[in-house]
């Protein structure tokens, strides 16, 4: 009887623990790529590039917008740990449409009341370069970033709304992993 008990106390143990593991749209990060493109797949986001950094793009869905993906991956292990969402327009290929100030607001602010909704209040972070820059760690595995990037194209200026989620974990690992071959 004891045998069961431990037995069923370890299987719970393990569930709770995968669980707990930072996921963006329900699909599990900090595995290992070939499984997360399958699940991006699945919700119909397209490869675009391999940028020249490794960072993988894709196009596709988000809060139903049209999105760029960018999907980052630990060095070593070919780990995804970090997901920016940027939330493109139709004008220009990386900023919110027509790039509209108001429309930009309208984005931001219903992203905002969403993460506040479902992870509560924020941190606030101030970078010059980033405006609104508000933090969510829903767990100690998860990091979510919102913020408005503000950049000049063909003399204007436009802005665009970002959505980071960091595997904390992964990134860790993947910072300290050059430190390997000391």
């Amino acid at each position: 009887m004891r045998k069961l008990l431990f037995i069923f106390s370890f299987l719970v143990f393990i569930t709770n623990i995968s669980m707990a593991q930072a996921r963006f749209m329900g699909i599990q990060m900090g595995t290992k790529f070939s499984y997360f493109e399958q699940e991006l797949k699945k919700k119909s986001f397209v490869f675009v590039e391999k940028t020249e950094d490794g960072t993988l793009l894709y196009k596709g869905e988000f809060f139903q917008e049209e999105v760029k993906l960018y999907v980052y991956l630990s060095e070593r292990e070919k780990k995804v740990w970090r997901v920016a969402i940027r939330f493109i327009g139709k004008e220009y290929d990386n900023y919110t449409p027509k790039g509209s100030v108001e429309e930009v607001a309208i984005l931001y602010n219903d992203l905002r009341k969403g993460l506040e909704e479902k992870y509560k209040t924020p941190v606030k972070v101030d970078d010059e370069n980033k405006k609104y820059d508000l933090v969510w760690n829903p767990d100690s595995l998860t990091n979510i970033e919102l913020y408005i990037l503000s950049q000049n194209v063909e003399e204007l200026e436009y802005q665009c709304v970002n959505l980071i989620y960091t595997d904390v974990v992964v990134a860790k690992e993947n910072e300290y992993s050059k430190f390997d071959d000391l």
